[in-house]
């Protein structure tokens, strides 16, 4: 009794096996099936001389075919998953990219457009100052022109206006002094000399075109 019982379980279970394994055996041949009955409906000829017939479908020969189909098949579909990824992730390399660059330029400009604004402002705080201590006189404006002439990182001293404008010292340091105190020159050092120089601030540079177009305009 428990022999028949055994058996009948062992014939279930492969009768189970069977029938799960015998779909995919020949889902699994497929490939090579199709292969084999294409050759023997359109080149049979062909077939023939290489001993190949319908009997074929299913056996050894089609599993090999198949398996080698199989193979060739995930190696493509690999390769165009590894491709695809790397397209993707070339994508989002320039994506981000492109974010970065412009929000640095968008940064960029803002940082201009406040420096410029605060540059306007300054400007006309300097020349509202201007106003209240009274408009520069000549030599003050030529001493002021004169350091926008100078290249950039030199400095402008007391001798060398003087040379230049023909003017006595004193009253060339005087002059500095005035527009040092309206933040239009600021003192610094001589690299090397040891001596005092002036050079134009940001806000001289503003106040001076700003000077330079209104006579533009009146003239």
């Amino acid at each position: 009794m428990e022999s028949e019982q055994a058996s009948d379980l062992s014939a279930q279970v492969q009768g189970a096996l069977t029938d799960t394994g015998l779909p995919l055996y020949r889902g699994f041949c497929a490939p090579g099936d199709y292969l084999i009955a294409t050759l023997n409906t359109h080149a049979p000829r062909v077939a023939e001389l290489s001993g190949i017939d319908a009997a074929a479908e299913g056996g050894m020969l089609s599993g090999f075919v198949s398996a080698l189909l199989w193979l060739i098949a995930i190696a493509l579909l690999w390769w165009l998953i590894r491709d695809f990824y790397f397209a993707v992730m070339a994508y989002a390399r320039r994506l981000n990219e492109g974010v970065r660059r412009t929000g640095r330029n968008v940064a960029t400009r803002l940082g201009i457009a406040f420096r410029h604004f605060e540059l306007k402002k300054h400007a006309r705080l300097a020349k509202a100052e201007v106003s209240e201590q009274g408009d520069l006189n000549a030599l003050e404006l030529q001493v002021l022109r004169s350091h926008s002439k100078l290249p950039p990182g030199h400095l402008a001293t007391v001798k060398s206006l003087a040379r230049v404008l023909r003017e006595r010292p004193a009253q060339v340091q005087k002059a500095l002094e005035k527009l040092k105190t309206l933040s239009l020159v600021d003192r610094d050092v001589c690299a090397g000399k040891g001596e005092e120089g002036y050079k134009l601030t940001q806000f001289g540079a503003v106040f001076l075109s700003s000077h330079m177009r209104a006579q533009r305009s009146q003239g």
